[in-house]
């Protein structure tokens, strides 16, 4: 089926969420026009999931829902729009966007998980592994390799390679990491039994590094100003001050002084010795010479 619209949008980089880049993942069709036949695994697909923060991210999220709602536009005035249909658009605001949350209600996508608030999030998808690429070291960029996803196990070097690119994408590729997006949205109609809306395809990843997997505090979050001055002074007076007076213990206990507070060693004022006078030599007897004479 032609497409009406399609729009090329190169994201700026901003923070990947759980995404399936190193194998497909298989989803649910949606029931939504009460036909059983639609609730079922669909194609496997690849797919990359973007968090947008809506003050850093502002500038992508502005041109992503520009072309999304243009899309959406051109479907309704081709009349290729229901009402009664369901509606995926590829970027949605997570504190308005529906979710199911534990207890079973309807909440939103920030209520169910907190993170997301003040975020929106992108997904975008391919049948095709899209190519994932990073900057190395050397400021070189580079492909991830393709993946060995079944190695023969009787093959051992094969079956090392495969853990070997395994690890690669484990350090490159996670949810929280720091990446660029190319993505293709464009316009599918009501004809499609799943619904209707605007669909994103994923053309490449491009990781740009320095992310912090979900689930794992920042460093920043954890420790503040103030944590920080308390840990400098527990380690000056517990382990450098520790440290300190067991080396004092082999000086001179006079001249040494450890500061409880600080763990810093003072030297004390030293004593001043007073010289002990030497005892006067005791007068010589005079020896007669017959005396030398009767020995």
């Amino acid at each position: 089926m032609a497409r009406l619209k399609e729009t090329f949008i190169k994201t700026g980089i901003a923070q990947l969420g759980y995404s399936h880049l190193y194998q497909p993942g298989v989803y649910k069709g949606k029931d939504d026009d009460k036909k059983k036949e639609d609730d079922k695994e669909t194609t496997p697909k690849y797919e990359a999931t973007m968090i947008l923060d809506k003050v850093e991210d502002a500038d992508t999220i502005a041109r992503l829902k520009s072309a999304q709602d243009e899309i959406v536009a051109m479907l309704k005035k081709a009349k290729k729009w229901s009402k009664e249909k369901a509606v995926y658009l590829p970027l949605v605001d997570c504190d308005e966007a529906e979710a199911t949350l534990e207890d079973g209600t309807i909440g939103t996508k920030a209520d169910k998980n907190p993170r997301l608030k003040g975020k929106c999030m992108l997904r975008a998808k391919t049948r095709n592994r899209a190519p994932v690429y990073y900057l190395g070291d050397d400021e070189v960029t580079r492909e991830l390799p393709t993946p060995i996803i079944n190695p023969d196990e009787s093959d051992e070097q094969e079956v090392e390679r495969s853990e070997e690119i395994a690890q690669q994408w484990r350090d490159k590729v996670f949810a929280g990491q720091n990446a660029i997006l190319s993505v293709t949205l464009y316009d599918f109609p009501t004809k499609l039994p799943s619904g209707q809306g605007v669909g994103a395809e994923l053309n490449s990843v491009y990781i740009v590094g320095g992310g912090t997997p979900l689930g794992t505090l920042r460093f920043e979050e954890m420790f503040t100003d103030e944590d920080i001055a308390d840990i400098a002074a527990w380690v000056r007076k517990n382990v450098r001050g520790a440290t300190l007076k067991a080396a004092a213990k082999h000086a001179d206990e006079e001249d040494v002084a450890v500061d409880d507070e600080t763990g810093e060693i003072e030297e004390k004022p030293h004593k001043r010795r007073v010289r002990k006078p030497e005892p006067e030599p005791e007068p010589e007897e005079d020896v007669d010479e017959d005396d030398i004479d009767a020995f």
